[in-house]
């Protein structure tokens, strides 16, 4: 097996950023890894502003915590174990006063796909 058919990431090399004062990522497998699919960790503290991906579907898996999430103007919670599938083209918006979750990312996440409100 060659070096580019499998990627470990230790621990310690796992690089975090805020994207805002609420919103802290921690990047396991991004698009410099594969096109196919990314996953990161989020850590939410507040708001998660309202966005929509036009190309990839996103799956969020609660590690820790509870998550508020509207989904295309429906309501829902989900707590840790639980998990939700956000298609492309669905606008979301999430909350959570302390919330960590895994994201997987469907092609690989591409900000030039994701819109703000």
């Amino acid at each position: 097996m060659s070096t580019t058919d499998a990627v470990i990431k230790k621990e310690e090399e796992i690089q975090s950023f805020l994207v805002d004062p609420y919103t802290k990522i921690f990047n396991y497998f991004s698009s410099d890894h594969s096109t196919k699919v990314s996953v990161v960790v989020l850590e939410l503290t507040g708001e998660h502003s309202r966005r929509v991906n036009h190309v990839s579907d996103k799956i969020y898996y609660i590690l820790e915590g509870k998550l508020d999430i509207e989904v295309e103007g429906i309501k829902y919670t989900i707590k840790k174990g639980d998990s939700i599938l956000i298609k492309s083209e669905k606008w979301h918006e999430m909350f959570s006063e302390a919330c960590k979750m895994l994201v997987i990312c469907g092609p690989s996440f591409n900000d030039k796909d994701e819109n703000i409100a």
